[in-house]
């Protein structure tokens, strides 16, 4: 008589001998099941693909449910920001001619090489988290990222 409980707790336990007997029997027989695997995927081709298609499907519905992630840009793409400066970030960025006042990286390198758009950035310190934000266009200042984050380091003391 079959007995289910005992055939799980056997398999549970035998885990490691049950591996190593499929990777033997895979390896005496491998020409035998790829070609095998090869035939089903010529004559379910359509199947195949359909269910290809359904495993996207529901992937791409599972992620749609998932937070947002900081969206990366593709070359020559630009994300238009919140209109927390009104047109101010867009005016500083065209008045340093899209590039980093400090090491001169174009707003289309900047996106090649951090996946994001070139940061404007106050050069008072006064900025987005102060109490007494300075947005005026004399105060802002286009930098990479890489610039931005040695300044403020600077700023606060961290490096010299």
């Amino acid at each position: 008589m079959y007995n289910k409980q005992y055939h799980q707790e056997w398999n549970k336990k035998n885990k490691e001998r049950i591996r190593l007997q499929k990777q033997a029997y895979y390896l005496k027989n491998k020409k035998r099941i790829d070609a095998r695997n090869i035939e089903y995927a010529l004559k379910n081709r359509e199947k195949t693909y359909e269910q290809q298609r359904k495993w996207r499907e529901q992937k791409r519905l599972k992620n749609l449910t998932r937070r947002p992630r900081r969206r990366h840009l593709k070359e020559g793409e630009f994300l238009p920001y919140r209109n927390k400066y009104g047109d101010l970030r867009e005016q500083a960025i065209r008045r340093d001619e899209g590039k980093c006042i400090d090491c001169g990286m174009t707003r289309e390198e900047h996106v090649r090489f951090f996946g994001v758009d070139i940061t404007v950035d106050h050069k008072d310190g006064e900025g987005y988290n102060s109490k007494n934000p300075n947005n005026i266009l004399e105060n802002l200042a286009t930098r990479c990222l890489r610039c931005h984050g040695k300044k403020d380091q600077k700023r606060m003391g961290k490096i010299n």
